[in-house]
């Protein structure tokens, strides 16, 4: 907890990221996991494809509700590899269904209700960039020069955002094991560069349980010390 965290404007401006962050990108896993929704709702609504037509059906257990990552596989941030802001690449969707419960259920393809347009990645970005920044100064790390804020409050071009949120493929893309009863996980380092600056880099896995590792990392480059 971070007492008195930011002042009441940014408060509101970052609480409307954090709701369509956890309602429209995340809201399936929280109920996968059981967490607590704005809507007292004893069964969820769930479109499946069979036959290739969209059928809704009622789950009536969210307990079996299947899990499906919706997340973004995104190049190196930029500022890591020269690359100007402006010329930063598009990155790919990623879609990480349950295929075990898709199947019980009778589903041929990915649910409607988890489709791709639910995934804003400047919301995204956004949401990471408070995380990486939250965790570091629950650390005491203060940032000489920090990146992020402007990108947190939405007062950064979106151009700007792959420039220091990205993917993580240091260490030959090595993925550190999932550690047991730990939903999200959070490293975080430092880094010299050819010119000297030292950057503090923050590493992100959220819902690092699912099974067979397959939830996307990202990094994302906090500022200079």
């Amino acid at each position: 907890m971070l007492p008195k965290a930011s002042c009441a404007k940014c408060a509101a401006i970052t609480a409307k990221v954090e709701q369509f962050v956890l309602r429209q990108i995340f809201g399936t896993m929280r109920v996968k996991n059981g967490f607590k929704i704005t809507e007292n709702r004893s069964s969820i609504d769930l479109l499946v494809y069979q036959r290739g037509r969209g059928v809704q059906i009622k789950q009536e257990k969210p307990s079996l509700y299947p899990y499906v990552i919706l997340g973004m596989d995104l190049p190196m941030p930029g500022v890591l590899v020269n690359r100007p802001i402006g010329e930063e690449p598009v990155g790919d969707v990623v879609i990480v269904p349950d295929e075990i419960a898709l199947a019980a259920l009778g589903s041929a393809g990915t649910p409607a209700v988890f489709d791709r347009r639910a995934l804003d990645i400047d919301m995204l970005a956004r949401m990471l960039a408070k995380i990486a920044l939250a965790h570091l100064y629950s650390k005491g790390i203060r940032l000489a020069t920090p990146y992020l804020p402007g990108i947190v409050t939405g007062n950064t071009s979106p151009e700007a955002y792959s420039h220091f949120i990205g993917g993580y493929f240091g260490e030959a893309n090595v993925r550190l094991p999932t550690e047991p009863g730990v939903l999200h996980q959070i490293w975080d380092w430092a880094i010299e560069t050819d010119g000297g600056l030292i950057l503090h880099l923050v590493r992100i896995r959220l819902f690092a349980d699912v099974p067979n590792d397959l939830s996307p990392d990202y990094l994302v480059v906090a500022g200079e010390h």
